[in-house]
């Protein structure tokens, strides 16, 4: 056996030098700072910074390179550093010497010799960041969209998080009661919970006294307290110490699960915090909180496991001419389980972000349906596939969708995409964008529930489609006049010089179908023409080209 070979010892320079480079290669400016800031040292590119070269940064203080609004946090960076010594990567603003501000991240450790000494690497325009807007931290929605993204990465370096969340009760009265002391408080509040944040951008704010912060599991609720009792007591806010309710959440126990499923079931069991309601109350906060998330993760896990089996089933509901009652198209709906109503699995679909992959998943077992009548010579009806505006305006999904829409050929042209969720729609352009690919490929496009809120009106005259459906709720109320009545006569006007048709749904009655045909509505759909089957109406055998009756047609009209 040959002896184990071992490399000769690194010599006090090459070590010197070794860490030198991995210093550069980490960082695009080093800098040495004492604990106010004050830049001794500093070496690398300037970013900008200054006008002449890095040289003439030393003597200014790294407190002047960032927007005011940013300085608290920054300052509250280096008081993290001097406290544990070590400070992970944080996501920062920085301000070039021509005013212009720029994303960066700084990092940076202090050494036994050297105890009141910062060594700080800045990396310039490492993230594009989206944490302070208008100077107060982001909201719900742009916290949860990357927090599966920082859990992953968290997790790939072996750095288990936590996550805690803040009510401090009364916080939005004091304020009112104490305005000159708004400013302040809030600003070093959340300067604070961004210092101790995952990266230095895992922090927001919920409502006007809950707060959500992702932070490194070592990090105990006791010191975050003690730190928030000390912050509360030197700007006046004594009053609030008694009112902070704080539970800390530690990820470790959801470690060998997905971590897809666990930001979602974070992201559910934020918007029920910030929403203050549920199974707990200021008093059962942590019991609460605990119980909701584990149980979230149950359901995320359940959810996902229902998508992987196909645990669910369709029904199709026929959508008819008002006059004649003939069929004119069907909508697919999914069911699971023994349950009637599918609305509680959607709804929570949607809270979880996973819509997206039901969506998907239903269109193209809607698909195999009807490729699999044409291949044994059945005449199938046309189809309408609910699907969320949210899934048609995520790139991602879109791609998604084209490939499983591609291979089926003439089956998908008898589809119609029944767009919902548009209450949610920011970007228009976008999701015109996606309704073009939808109809390329040879689909038409009606929107859901128009009349449910303002959005709809919105909807209806900036999205390109050939058929709007009618609230229920709308409809039935509409028949007792008043101001819903106006609103669905103005929607069958508009939809009328849009050259759009009108469906009404959820009619149950003879007087609910004399009333919208009274309107101007031609297509129905509703109990009293039909409830919800598995055997899909309109299903055919096909008639032999000799017997077919002149001018019969299998597309839409």
């Amino acid at each position: 056996m040959k002896p184990a070979i071992h490399p000769p010892a690194a010599s006090a320079s090459l070590q010197r030098d070794r860490f030198i480079g991995f210093a550069f290669a980490g960082g695009h400016l080093l800098i040495q700072t004492d604990g106010t800031g004050a830049i001794a040292y500093a070496t690398g590119a300037r970013c900008g910074l200054v006008a002449g070269s890095v040289d003439d940064l030393v003597g200014r203080n790294l407190l002047e390179f960032a927007p005011a609004e940013e300085q608290a946090y920054l300052r509250r960076l280096l008081r993290r550093l001097a406290e544990r010594g070590k400070l992970d990567p944080c996501c920062v603003v920085l301000r070039t010497a021509g005013g212009e501000t720029f994303p960066a991240q700084i990092g940076g450790c202090r050494l036994p010799l050297y105890p009141d000494t910062n060594f700080l690497s800045v990396v310039a325009g490492a993230s594009v960041l989206n944490r302070l807007r208008d100077g107060r931290l982001p909201g719900l929605n742009a916290f949860v969209h990357g927090i599966e993204a920082k859990i992953g990465a968290c997790a790939a370096l072996d750095r288990p998080q936590s996550l805690s969340l803040m009510l401090l009760d009364g916080l939005g009265d004091f304020l009112i009661t104490n305005p000159g002391e708004h400013k302040d408080l809030v600003q070093a509040l959340e300067a604070y919970l961004l210092s101790i944040s995952t990266d230095g951008d895992g922090a927001a704010r919920l409502d006007e006294d809950r707060y959500a912060v992702l932070h490194d599991d070592s990090l105990s609720a006791g010191e975050i307290r003690s730190d928030i009792d000390r912050l509360l007591a030197e700007r006046g806010a004594d009053c609030l110490r008694d009112t902070l309710m704080l539970h800390q959440i530690s990820l470790r126990s959801h470690a060998a699960l997905p971590t897809a499923d666990v930001a979602r079931a974070l992201a559910y069991t934020l918007q029920i915090f910030a929403r203050g309601r549920g199974d707990f109350t200021i008093a059962t906060i942590d019991d609460g909180i605990l119980d909701l998330l584990h149980t979230s993760v149950e359901r995320v896990s359940a959810f996902r496991r229902t998508l992987e089996t196909r645990d669910f089933r369709m029904v199709y509901q026929p959508i008819v001419t008002i006059t004649g009652r003939r069929l004119h198209h069907v909508e697919a709906l999914v069911r699971f389980g023994h349950a009637e109503s599918p609305a509680e699995f959607i709804g929570f679909a949607e809270s979880v972000g996973m819509i997206g992959d039901l969506d998907l998943l239903v269109f193209q077992t809607v698909l195999e349906t009807l490729a699999e009548g044409a291949a044994a010579s059945v005449v199938m009806p046309d189809v309408a596939v609910n699907i969320s505006a949210a899934t048609l305006n995520s790139p991602l999904l879109m791609e998604q969708l084209e490939r499983i829409v591609e291979p089926f050929g003439p089956p998908r042209r008898k589809l119609l995409v029944e767009i919902t969720e548009t209450s949610m729609v920011k970007d228009f352009d976008a999701l015109n964008r996606a309704i073009g690919r939808m109809r390329d490929m040879g689909m038409r496009i009606c929107l859901d529930d128009v009349g449910a809120g303002t959005t709809s009106f919105m909807s209806l005259n900036a999205l390109k489609v050939d058929f709007v459906k009618l609230d229920g709720p709308l409809v039935q109320a509409a028949i007792r006049g008043g101001r819903e009545r106006a609103i669905l006569q103005s929607i069958v006007e508009i939809s009328g010089h849009l050259g759009v048709e009108v469906i009404a749904e959820q009619i149950e009655t003879e007087e609910q179908a004399a009333f919208v045909r009274a309107q101007g509505v031609r297509l129905v759909q509703g109990f009293l023409y039909g409830r919800p089957t598995p055997d899909m109406p309109g299903r055919t055998r096909r008639t032999p080209p000799a017997n077919r009756r002149r001018g019969e047609a299998e597309h839409w009209e």
